[in-house]
């Protein structure tokens, strides 16, 4: 899916070529926020781009789900501590969160969502890149399906009426 487009990693001096997700929200942390991210330090973003616009855009920042986060949630720590090698729940698990992703407007369901989900997963199973166990992503309630469909489940119950929904996927489920 990427060969047709060119990977590149945000710098201070990446010129952005013009991009509308049809969400200003998400249209202007790339504008906005992206670079200012980069230089604190707090999150790097990625661009697909080809010769005329930015086609999608992604960033990464470093997460973790706490066990304070999961008002004891057992269902949840049952079913993922048990991949860990030690039985002994974790007070932390370490995650890489996607801040924002977002796909230009002429680019949807074109599968370009669930690329760069397949290219993060792939990412941080290979060479496991920070040592985190889980992705997790803040969705809009909008943008649900698509997480669902590549696999990440709700972390809890508890925000089913918010603007979000923090969502995970288990890298220790790829084999």
């Amino acid at each position: 899916m990427f060969k047709d487009f060119e990977l590149i990693r945000l710098e201070p001096e990446t010129e952005v070529k013009p991009f509308n997700c049809g969400d200003s929200e998400i249209d202007g942390f790339l504008f906005d926020d992206a670079k200012t991210s980069l230089i604190d330090k707090t999150s790097v973003t990625y661009l697909l781009q080809n010769s005329d616009v930015t086609v999608a855009y992604w960033n990464y920042l470093n997460d973790k789900i706490q066990y304070a986060q999961l008002n004891n949630e057992k269902k949840w720590l049952e079913r993922v501590a048990g991949s860990f090698t030690k039985n002994t729940p974790l007070r932390s698990y370490p995650a890489v969160k996607i801040g924002r992703l977002g796909v230009h407007k002429d680019f949807k369901r074109k599968g370009i969502g669930t690329a760069i989900l397949d290219y993060t997963k792939n990412l941080f199973v290979t060479n496991n890149r920070t040592g985190c166990a889980f992705i997790t992503v803040d969705a809009f309630q909008k943008s649900t399906m698509l997480y669902e469909k590549n696999g990440f489940l709700y972390l809890s119950s508890q925000d089913l009426k918010s603007k979000t929904r923090l969502m995970y996927y288990d890298l220790n489920s790829i084999s």
